[in-house]
């Protein structure tokens, strides 16, 4: 199974993501020739393909703050969610203030499109999480990067035009406090993956909520 741990915006932020997401498709072109073009054989008809863009829906509208793996068992599962239970205790609550855009792996050739966000203590959390995880032999996969993805594209498309409407500000004008991570169980599902939360984890607290 896949699991990976991840911060969940609360509901007003969440809404104020679902319009961004809204904003930036109106500032939408179309994908490059290469990606929205192709012929129909038979009738020597051009064919222009939908948007490669797929926006996240609520439900994925998440801060991972570490990704575990794709194939984790079940005792190794009941390992780490132990394991975490040592990290939530050693942090306090902190508040998160919404930043600029963003994209993977730039705005001109991009596959990932997100929304920043910063915190004083989102590293630190980060580290501990990964120092915690590393006693059982799990390693971070890449650097820690704060954002929540919004919009992904199986081909490379530029996303210059798109991310214009957002130029130069945040993307809402209001902070949250994180006041709990969350482990949660990744599967594959039609149209997507199901994200189901397996234990939460309070800032400050035992573990067991």
């Amino acid at each position: 199974m896949r699991l990976f741990i991840a911060l969940v915006p609360p509901a007003e932020i969440l809404e104020d993501l679902k319009n961004v997401q809204a904003e930036m498709a109106g500032g939408q072109t179309r994908p490059s020739a290469s990606a929205q073009a192709g012929w129909d054989r038979q009738t020597g008809t051009l064919l222009v393909r939908r948007s490669p863009w797929k926006a996240s829906g609520p439900e994925q509208l998440h801060l991972t703050l570490q990704f575990l793996g794709d194939d984790i068992n079940l005792h190794r599962k009941e390992e780490i969610r132990k394991k975490l239970q040592e990290v939530g205790p050693r942090h306090v609550p902190f508040e998160i203030k919404p930043a600029g855009m963003g994209a993977f792996p730039s705005p001109a050739r991009a596959s990932v499109v997100w929304a920043g966000v910063q915190g004083a203590g989102l590293e630190g959390l980060a580290q501990d999480l990964a120092s915690a995880l590393s006693s059982l032999g799990i390693r971070r996969d890449k650097p820690f990067s704060p954002h929540i993805t919004l919009l992904r594209s199986k081909i490379p498309q530029s996303a210059q035009e798109m991310m214009k409407p957002m130029a130069g500000r945040a993307w809402s004008e209001k902070n949250w406090v994180a006041g709990e991570f969350v482990l949660f169980e990744s599967h594959a599902a039609l149209g997507g993956r199901e994200h189901i939360q397996v234990q939460k984890y309070p800032l400050g607290g035992d573990g067991e909520k």
